[in-house]
This record gives structure tokens, C-alpha cells and sequence, in this order.
């Protein structure tokens, strides 16, 4: 018998549903999603899938509901069982360097601002490539929407390690300023996440993750021109 699985990759799906043909004329739905514990998952990995057995010989029709609050990525990909084996044992390998790499870079810094910036990106993108879900909270499914506090624990983070590195305080004193109102506006968005509706924060968030990261350049940049030596390699580091 040909067993296939049906992908849908992108991890931070609200609502999934698939309709399926029950043999007697009707179909049966499956629910999942990431408003949903992990446990009632078909399959226990970090993308939604379900298995397919399709009928020798025969036309199966399949229905496919995806609801959410935010943007609504159908990210579908169709395997048989062991392309899927092989792809997620790739994929997880590559998880695993680039979260290695992550947790390097944590053990070699001693600023605990650029510890818990780095340490929120990872959370986001963990939870974005919805493996905190599958490892972490599988079964607290407000994180999934609610892993927006790591992205403004980083960007607050990341805004005071850019005002201690540079020394802010004492270089450019209106710039420092600036940079502090945009911190106290980060945790503003981390109490936000767990008091309010979340769906118009992740707009919020991407708008000031570009502003953060376009003035941390700006500050670098400035106070290079000024002739500061460590704003010159702060500024190349966050070029690249």
C-alpha cells in the first residue's frame, strides 16, 4: 500500500484542517494548528502533516481549511514516506548547526545585553520555524501568538547593547535619548503581548525591528565619522 504525507511547512498556521474521503461517500476532518496542543497533532513533528492513503486506481478528492489572525502562508508539499524521512533528518541537522551557532556565540560573549539580544533572536526564529512548539511548550498554545516577547526582549536588548558598547551617554547624548525611548517603547510591546489581542502587533513589530536596526547603523556610523575606533568595527559587524 502507498503511504504519502501531505506538508503543510509553515509552522505558525492558526487553523488547519483537512477533509479526507471516509469511504463511504462522506469525509472526515482532522483539526490541527498551533492553537492546538502538540499532542493532538497527526504527527509529531514541528510542521503539520498528515498521512495519505490513496485508493489503487481510483480519483480521491481532498479539502484543505486554513484559518488564522495573521498572514496566512499555504506552504504545501506532497512526499511519500521515506523523502519524508530523509528531508526532516536534513532539516534537523540544520537546525541543529544553526542553533549550535547560536548557543556559540552566547558561551563566548560576556555583555548580557548582547547575550539576551541573541538569546531573543533565537527564541523568535525557534519559534517561528515552530520547533519551540514541538520541544519547549507543546502543550501551551497561547506562546505560539505569544512569542512576540522574544522579539521585543531582543530588540530591547539589542538597542541597550548598541547604547553600552558605544557609550552612548557620553558620545552622543541626543542619540542616546532616542535610543531610550525606543527601549521603553520595546516594553511597552512585551506587556502588550501579554495583555492584548496580538494580531496588530506583529505589524508593530516589524516596523520597529527595521527602525532599531537602521539606528543602531546610524549611531555606529555617526560616532565612527567622529573618529570613535569602536564604532567603526560595531558598525561593520552589524553590516554584515
Amino acid at each position: 500500500e502507498t503511504v504519502y504525507r501531505l506538508w503543510q511547512q509553515y509552522p505558525l498556521s492558526d487553523h488547519l484542517t483537512l477533509y479526507r474521503p471516509d469511504g463511504d461517500g462522506g469525509y472526515r476532518a482532522t483539526h490541527v494548528g498551533d492553537q492546538q496542543p502538540f499532542s493532538q497533532r497527526e504527527l509529531p513533528t514541528r510542521a503539520f502533516g498528515f498521512t495519505l492513503y490513496p485508493r489503487a486506481g481510483q480519483t480521491d478528492t481532498y479539502y484543505l481549511k486554513l484559518e488564522g489572525a495573521g498572514t496566512l502562508v499555504l506552504d504545501l508539499q506532497l512526499t511519500s514516506h521515506a523523502t519524508a524521512l530523509a528531508e526532516t533528518e536534513t532539516r534537523h541537522l540544520l537546525f541543529g548547526l544553526y542553533y549550535g551557532a547560536i548557543l556559540a556565540l552566547l558561551r563566548d560573549r560576556v555583555y548580557l545585553w548582547y547575550t539576551l539580544y541573541v538569546a531573543g533572536l533565537g527564541m523568535t526564529f525557534f519559534s517561528i520555524n515552530g520547533l519551540s512548539f514541538r520541544y519547549f511548550w507543546p502543550d501551551l498554545v497561547w506562546l505560539n501568538s505569544g512569542f512576540l516577547v522574544f522579539t521585543f526582549l531582543s530588540l530591547g536588548a539589542q538597542l541597550q547593547f548598541t547604547r553600552t558598547l558605544l557609550t552612548l551617554h557620553r558620545q552622543w547624548l541626543t542619540f542616546d535619548r532616542l535610543l531610550r525611548a525606543l527601549v521603553l517603547l520595546c516594553g511597552i510591546g512585551f506587556v502588550a503581548v501579554l495583555t492584548l489581542p496580538v494580531r496588530p502587533l506583529y505589524a508593530f513589530s516589524q516596523y520597529l525591528a527595521a527602525l532599531v536596526a537602521v539606528l543602531c547603523l546610524v549611531a555606529g556610523t555617526g560616532l565612527w565619522l567622529r573618529g570613535y575606533r569602536p564604532a567603526r568595527f560595531f558598525t561593520l559587524a552589524s553590516a554584515f
